[in-house]
């Protein structure tokens, strides 16, 4: 019994990322993530049952996905009830997408260098092939969306294995949980191109002696190419 009998709730599940000035791009392929419902008091069985909520199989350039700008990886109906895990595979095959130098992508995971454009492929080790597990409980309310973010932070990420020329991603990715934050939407219009127009939150602080520093942004993102 328990909370888990009070019918379907929806969860988002939504990709974002920290900014780094070491690459241009850090490209990472998702294919699938699962979420785990847990028992009452919180834990999750490991035999029981995963529930797939997303399905991208798609490769992500996560410097794009920075200062408040997020990707939907997937949207899914979730029986109402506490979850306790989170689990993501990433992709050993690339998506038919173009890359920031206009190419096909080489690899499924890799970085392009900032200063010369040079392409490494990211090695993924053996033992995030039974998926990256994230722990992070949050409850599904019937007939309520939930939104939960992973942050992949990107430069905490990547490494450089020695003198060997190898890079290996090694995902440090946290789990936000937006239950207290607002979502604020809304298009952009006017008389000429309304894509790619910065649209920022920001709160003032009248009383910082510097100047600069009385208004801070705390969230920002683009618009698309119908102004939203």
């Amino acid at each position: 019994g328990g909370s888990s009998d009070g019918g379907i709730g929806t969860m988002s599940l939504y990709l974002t990322d920290a900014a780094t000035e070491e690459y241009s791009a850090v490209y990472v392929t998702i294919d699938e993530v699962q979420v785990h419902q847990g028992d009452a008091d919180g834990e999750a069985d490991e035999d029981g049952e995963w529930t797939t909520v997303a399905t991208p199989e798609t490769t992500y350039n996560l410097l794009e996905l920075v200062n408040g700008v997020m990707e939907q990886l997937g949207l899914t109906n979730l029986p109402a009830g506490v979850y306790t895990q989170v689990r993501l595979y990433l992709g050993d095959t690339p998506d038919t997408g173009r890359n920031i130098l206009n190419g096909s992508h080489p690899f499924a995971n890799y970085v392009i260098d900032t200063d010369d454009n040079e392409v490494h492929e990211l090695k993924v080790p053996s033992a995030y092939q039974s998926g990256i597990k994230l722990v992070h409980e949050f409850e599904v309310l019937s007939g309520r969306t939930i939104e939960l973010i992973l942050d992949f932070d990107a430069s905490a990420s990547v490494f450089k294995a020695g003198q060997s020329d190898q890079y290996i991603l090694k995902p440090v990715i946290k789990i936000v949980d937006t239950a207290g934050n607002a979502i604020v939407s809304g298009t952009v219009t006017g008389p000429n191109n309304t894509e790619g127009i910065r649209v920022s939150a920001q709160t003032f602080h009248p009383a910082a002696t510097d100047e600069k520093d009385r208004v801070q942004i705390a969230a920002s993102t683009l618009t698309d190419e119908d102004g939203r």
